[in-house]
């Protein structure tokens, strides 16, 4: 009787020391994008029980936007401390070109040393209707235009973060691009987030953030 009672206790301890760290990885998401921004913006995300490595957040630099997207590997408290640590990265940075942060980031990430631990990271930058971005390992980007009533997916080669300390990053940039549309526009949409085919499931753990310029 008393081993079925210390397990019991060491069960409900456990139980509430996930339900905590649940919790505070949940206090790292925004409730709401910035005010006084150009945008339409709009996020879910959906947790599972256990604490998972999901994340999305906003920051301002100026009048520019940006927004992030990641999802770092495995479950578990691992996963929540990183991202903690991105988090407190990324505020530790002067986000301007979503490549070069992501680059700050990865060697951070490295030098701490997380073992077999990634993290996986969009950026987006939202400047004057014009969007530039960077991927560290993450799901391809969609850009809606519904005059054209097309998508286009939008694949930017990168490591996850913590991967290779001297990795580089491209940049998308719509203007580089041969398109006769390089800003978002009035009934544009500009798609970011992870594992899309689950999002419109609502499985556990994934999340779905756009943008879209009003």
């Amino acid at each position: 009787m008393k081993a079925k009672i210390y397990l019991s206790h060491n069960c409900e301890a456990h139980k509430k020391e996930l339900e905590q760290a649940r919790e505070f990885q949940l206090s790292l998401i925004p409730d709401n994008p910035p005010k006084d921004i150009a945008y339409d913006v709009h996020s879910f995300m959906k947790t599972s029980m256990e604490v998972g490595g999901d994340y999305y957040d906003y920051f301002k630099n100026n009048d520019d936007l940006f927004i992030v997207c990641g999802d770092a590997t495995g479950h578990g408290l691992n996963a929540g401390m990183m991202v903690s640590i991105t988090k407190a990265g990324l505020y530790g940075l002067e986000l301007d070109q979503p490549n070069e942060s992501l680059v700050k980031l990865n060697q951070a990430i490295k030098a701490i040393d997380l073992g077999k631990m990634r993290m996986s990271l969009n950026i987006a930058k939202f400047q004057n209707s014009k969007v530039t971005l960077s991927s560290a390992g993450m799901p391809p980007a969609y850009y809606f235009d519904s005059q054209k009533n097309e998508i286009e997916e939008i694949l930017v080669p990168g490591l996850p973060l913590g991967s290779v300390k001297n990795a580089d990053y491209d940049l998308f940039n719509f203007k580089s691009r041969k398109m006769k549309l390089n800003t978002i526009k009035e009934g544009e949409m500009f798609v970011i987030g992870n594992r899309f085919a689950h999002c419109l499931h609502m499985e556990e753990g994934q999340e779905v953030l756009y943008a879209r310029y009003c």
